[in-house]
């Protein structure tokens, strides 16, 4: 008698094309974002500030409730400089910035929104194959590691990047707003994905290789 296989069951096609086409979706959208966010930001009209990260040589400690404006008054030519409190201290400068600091600047923004969606991209096709029963397909663990690391470069570049600003911004700011120097105080939360996909990407590629050995054996 004839074993014939049973196919796959619609629900579950359709359930891994939904799965696979929001990802992709989710992915793309990222990485227009990421250009978008860029791309604003070095069109911004004459005029147009940038933010950096920033603490006060002065003091060690700036209280929470911080609010020192510098108006320029009494200052030919000099621009408004605030200083506010989010999370860290943000030295704004608003002068007439050149495009290529105020999209440096706000690299914490649009690298990380580039690298997420890029990296979602890359994981597609290991979606795809781990909702088809084959989480060790042959490309698999190639495909994490380098998500891993799109990730770790774009959490790299929106942390870094502003603070190598900073330190072109803050000379030019007048004295009498203070002495600031670039502060980097990045957000580590990212680099938890990057660990998770790391290690992904190990136990897929130790997994294909214990099912090469098994198959070898039968």
């Amino acid at each position: 008698m004839r074993v014939v296989e049973a196919p796959t069951a619609p629900t579950r096609r359709a359930g891994v094309a939904l799965l696979v086409g929001a990802a992709t979706v989710i992915g793309l959208l990222g990485i227009l974002a990421g250009i978008a966010a860029a791309i604003g930001a070095g069109a911004a009209g004459a005029g147009s500030g940038v933010a950096v990260p920033v603490v006060s040589k002065a003091q060690a400690d700036v209280p929470d409730n911080v609010s020192a404006v510098v108006n320029g008054t009494g200052l030919p030519g000099r621009a408004p400089v605030s200083i506010t409190r989010q999370g860290p201290l943000m030295l704004s400068v608003y002068e007439d910035v050149s495009a290529p600091t105020r999209i440096l600047a706000r690299a914490d923004v649009w690298a990380s929104a580039i690298a997420a969606g890029a990296a979602v991209l890359i994981l597609v096709p290991v979606l795809r194959s781990t909702a088809s029963r084959d989480p060790f397909a042959p490309r698999n663990a190639p495909r994490l590691a380098l998500a891993a690391a799109v990730a770790l470069v774009g959490w790299g570049a929106a942390a870094l990047l502003p603070v190598a600003v900073a330190g072109t911004v803050v000379p030019g700011v007048a004295a009498e707003a203070g002495a600031w120097q670039p502060v980097f105080r990045p957000d580590y939360w990212p680099v938890g994905f990057v660990v998770a996909l790391a290690v992904l990407a190990f136990a897929t590629w130790h997994g294909r290789q214990l099912a090469a050995d098994t198959d070898g054996l039968v």
